[in-house]
């Protein structure tokens, strides 16, 4: 059926503060429980114990955080987070930028715990994290950011834009800064996390701590002539291509040489990056570079779910077919991870279902609120639903921005 504002079917209003995912007179809830890990070990005297509450988009809440000093698991937490609202916990045990057990997302429903009251979860069993990639995750102040390392030096990821940084000149430590803008660094002195410091165009989002990192596993590398494929899960390992079959369990991550991150599957060596990365027959992005090396040769593809480079923030739509936006028309679009879609559209709010492939992206269920506006308004409206009905496909450009095409043609231009 066609995106249009015919076609719609309207959705029951919601109060706007839940519409702006936030708890309606500042109700709260207090989750508890306790953090373990499952392999029999000691962990480091500087390990943190975090516990995040997040959106289902991904978004940051709130969290919990506490130095184990010289204590072990199990570690009891208490977060307070906002009632009456869908929210996903995220615990870990963090020892450094390249050792994490995370218990992976726990969905917690917006009625779970009543008002003021406790809700306990119980013991929240945690596993290795592998550090892929995008290595480490940072919380600069009120700014999320990943960091990974590229074969020229730093590349960080924060909320969907792309920043590399190549190595700079400092007193002590390693610096990092961008080609195109002195002022956008990272400098890192010494091997904690405490001690990176960060600036974005000069300004400082403040104190960097490590945030949990996201889940990577299961996580999928192909490459296309020669056809080839890895895929990493938590209980084993699969590679298919040049070389032959390999199966078995999870190898230990390495680092390679110029700071990239490789696993060895029997003798054929996968290697990740940080960076975006299209495959080669259908054009699809790709939140990671891959690479594969069976006998000398090296082979290249990409990894990763290309859902990654959409989810985590709501993108401000800039121009529909090529025209900017009337004077003083929004809209806006915000992925989840479940596959939902919402935003505002220039007049009504909207939710919609989207779905991706491996040949694209497709809007999918729209629906709307019913509100009258200004001429300008409608007419934007209108055109925006209809250009949504004929996504096909996205991509992101090389300044951050997100692309959706129709047949090849760029239709929408958002930014984060």
């Amino acid at each position: 059926m066609p995106l249009t504002l015919s076609a719609l079917r309207p959705i029951a209003p919601l109060p706007l503060c839940l519409l702006a995912g936030l708890a309606c007179a500042q109700d709260t809830r207090t989750l508890t429980g306790s953090l373990s890990l499952r392999e029999r070990i000691a962990l480091p005297q500087d390990t943190q114990a975090v516990v995040e509450l997040r959106r289902p988009d991904g978004s940051f809440v709130t969290e919990w955080r506490e130095d184990l000093g010289t204590r072990q698991p199990p570690v009891s937490f208490s977060v307070t987070g906002p009632a009456g609202v869908d929210l996903v916990l995220h615990g870990a045990l963090l020892a450094g930028p390249d050792r994490a057990w995370v218990t992976g997302p726990m969905p917690i429903a917006a009625d779970a715990g009543e008002k003021g009251d406790g809700d306990d979860l119980g013991l929240l069993m945690t596993r290795a994290w592998p550090p892929l990639a995008f290595a480490l995750a940072l919380r600069c102040g009120d700014t999320d950011l990943r960091m990974g390392f590229t074969a020229e030096g730093v590349r960080l990821d924060i909320g969907g834009r792309l920043i590399d940084l190549a190595p700079a000149v400092a007193a002590s430590g390693a610096k990092y800064a961008a080609a195109d803008d002195p002022e956008t660094w990272v400098w890192w002195k010494g091997d904690r996390v405490e001690g990176i410091s960060i600036r974005l165009a000069g300004a400082d989002p403040g104190a960097c701590r490590q945030a949990v990192p996201e889940g990577l596993l299961p996580l999928t590398a192909r490459g296309n002539e020669p056809s080839w494929i890895v895929v990493l899960a938590e209980d084993g390992a699969v590679y298919d291509g040049p070389g032959g079959r390999f199966e078995g369990p999870m190898p230990a991550v390495g680092r390679s040489d110029d700071e990239g991150r490789s696993v060895d599957l029997g003798g054929r060596v996968l290697d990740l990056r940080a960076g975006l990365c299209h495959d080669t027959m259908t054009g699809m992005p790709y939140p990671l570079t891959a690479a594969v090396t069976v006998g000398g040769q090296t082979h290249p593809g990409c990894a990763g779910d290309p859902a990654a480079l959409l989810t985590g923030a709501e993108w401000q739509v800039a121009e529909i077919n090529g025209a900017p936006l009337p004077e003083g028309v929004a809209a806006t679009l915000a992925f989840g991870k479940d596959g939902r879609l919402a935003g505002a559209a220039p007049c009504n709010r909207m939710a919609a279902g989207y779905e991706l492939t491996g040949e694209g992206l497709r809007i999918t269920r729209a629906a709307a609120t019913l509100m009258a506006c200004p001429p300008p308004q409608m007419e934007a409206e209108a055109g925006f639903f209809d250009t949504l009905a004929r996504v096909d496909g996205f991509d992101i450009a090389a300044d951050g921005a997100l692309v959706l095409h129709a047949a090849g043609t760029p239709v929408i231009r958002a930014r984060r």
